[in-house]
């Protein structure tokens, strides 16, 4: 599913991000801090261990790091564990002027997909060639994040100072 509800428990969250390259869970009106903790350990990489199937002592181990999308109206990240590892992202209200249908939003989608595809995969070749030469000023929380986005951002047009000045905004709001 594109979009999710959130899990009941760690080990549906496990299966869902077991089974999928992103996590995105819509209109949440609430973080749980069992789910904050979590998210915490699906963003940056965790194992989690079950035990084996019909075994009493044998072990599973699957060790997941996934990007999250969390979207909601209420301020989401109570816990400042998961605000430290969160870019927030504030969108605009859409006026009724410019407000589109669903099949005029996916038509214009898949004409600017190409493009879309291109700037990422460009992004993305900068960062595989550059991320190693990049050295930051003090590491920041996520600071592989911070260095993989330096090296991917110029390579489309993005100003990397600029990034990291509202990247530290962000984690300090």
């Amino acid at each position: 599913a594109d979009t999710r509800q959130p899990p009941s428990n760690d080990d549906a969250l496990l299966v869902a991000a077991d089974n999928g390259w992103m996590l995105n869970f819509d209109n949440l009106s609430s973080v749980s801090a069992w789910l904050s903790d979590a998210l915490c350990r699906i963003s940056t990489g965790a194992g989690f261990s079950r035990r084996r199937l019909f075994t009493n002592t044998d072990e599973v181990i699957v060790t997941v790091s996934r990007p999250v999308i969390i979207n909601g109206i209420p301020d989401l990240a109570t816990h400042s564990d998961l605000a430290d590892r969160m870019l927030f992202v504030e969108l605009p209200t859409i006026s009724p002027e410019n407000r589109r249908t669903e099949s005029e939003y996916w038509n214009d989608f898949r004409t600017a997909a190409p493009g879309i595809l291109g700037a990422l995969l460009t992004g993305v070749a900068a960062v595989l060639k550059g991320q190693d030469q990049v050295r930051l000023e003090g590491n920041p929380r996520m600071a592989d994040f911070a260095r993989r986005a330096v090296a991917g951002l110029p390579a489309v047009g993005l100003d990397t100072d600029q990034f990291l000045d509202v990247y530290a905004s962000n984690r300090d709001q």
